[in-house]
């Protein structure tokens, strides 16, 4: 059996980031996201014999609030949790909505589509989270980020805030290799940082 790593967050918090940076650095370079979710699969689906067996370690990303009875848990060895704002994760959310909604969206005007989103914010805040999110499993944000940095939580961790990752992304992949015992030189993080940029990562999405 593999041994296995959780990439996790709360919804809209940076976690596919994180995961283009994961892959440049300690994997391979990726260039689109259906090589990304290969490489580096999420628990909620893409997870396969590849990633499960043989003398390896996988990153599994999850957004799942940690509990005691979570798959794999008898071959996890660690996690990285990456921790955004929860008025920014609301706010992009809203926006995430709003792009689902598609044709819909598209008809509306300014004005209407400040509207829903103003109603969407207020939802989250009401709640915590987005309903859906809870009901698959995700909690709040509170309920969320509490489980994975619990005392209790037998897990080895290491918590990447959002905000500092995108001030200082080298840094982050430095905490990255220290954390997994991994050597790698600085124009080794370099190039990493340099691939999984925010401007690659829109220009993959914009390709997609």
């Amino acid at each position: 059996m593999a041994k296995f790593v959780w990439v996790a967050s709360y919804p809209r918090s940076g976690n596919t980031w994180l995961r283009f940076l994961i892959a440049n650095l300690l994997i391979k370079p990726v260039e689109s996201s259906a090589e990304l979710n290969r490489v580096l699969p999420a628990i909620h689906r893409g997870v396969n014999a590849e990633h499960l067996f043989g003398p390896r370690t996988t990153f599994i990303k999850t957004h799942w609030a940690w509990r005691p009875d979570l798959p794999l848990r008898e071959d996890v060895i660690g996690a990285i949790y990456i921790l955004r704002n929860p008025l920014d994760v609301a706010v992009s959310n809203a926006n995430y909505r709003l792009l689902g909604s598609g044709e819909q969206a598209a008809g509306m005007t300014p004005e209407e589509r400040a509207a829903r989103s103003a109603q969407l914010i207020d939802r989250f805040i009401a709640e915590g989270g987005d309903p859906v999110w809870r009901q698959q499993g995700m909690g709040s944000w509170d309920e969320n980020v509490r489980s994975w940095m619990a005392k209790s939580n037998p897990v080895p961790r290491l918590v990447l805030r959002y905000e500092d990752m995108k001030a200082d992304t080298a840094r982050a992949a430095a905490d990255i290799c220290r954390f997994l015992s991994v050597a790698k030189s600085p124009d080794e993080i370099a190039a990493a940082v340099e691939r999984s940029s925010f401007d690659r990562l829109r220009a993959m999405e914009e390709r997609e």
